[in-house]
């Protein structure tokens, strides 16, 4: 962002602040490569159970040239009525362009809050914690289905 002070006539002086903004186009920009549901053991599963653990794996490249650092991935898990039941998110390593970190955010499905139904797990990429001031998305939100089946 240019920064000038000036008189009436003639600016005084001028000077490049990168602090404040980045130069158009050179904005950090990343992707979300893939989002899988998994089960507490690492394992590929889509139908989980009251009681069973739900991980959503996401897997983050970094499509800019400028390096990321301070992003965060965040996960929910919504069912189709529109409740969220899970919501979490957890800090992103340093990403140098071209690179990529995966993340698993999930967890147990409590008896409390099993309800059957299809569900689904949206990841989201932002340039700091989710909910402070002055955050931004990085990435274009990615989802994934799954089936809650609860016994009660």
């Amino acid at each position: 962002m240019w920064l000038e002070f000036s008189s009436v006539a003639k600016p005084l002086f001028r000077f490049f602040s990168p602090q404040l903004s980045s130069p158009p186009g050179l904005l950090p920009t990343a992707a979300i490569t893939s989002i899988n549901m998994t089960n507490g053991n690492g394992a590929a599963q889509t139908t989980f159970t009251s009681g069973s653990a739900g991980v959503a794996v996401v897997t983050v490249k970094n499509t800019g040239i400028l390096t990321i650092t301070g992003a965060y991935v965040q996960v929910q898990f919504t069912s189709s009525k529109g409740k969220t039941i899970f919501s979490g998110y957890s800090q992103l390593p340093s990403l140098s362009s071209e690179q990529s970190a995966t993340i698993g955010l999930g967890t147990a499905f409590a008896k409390a809050i099993c309800q059957s139904g299809v569900y689904t797990a949206q990841a989201t990429v932002w340039n700091g914690p989710p909910g402070s001031s002055n955050v931004n998305q990085l990435a274009n939100p990615k989802s994934t289905t799954f089936i809650l089946s609860c016994h009660k």
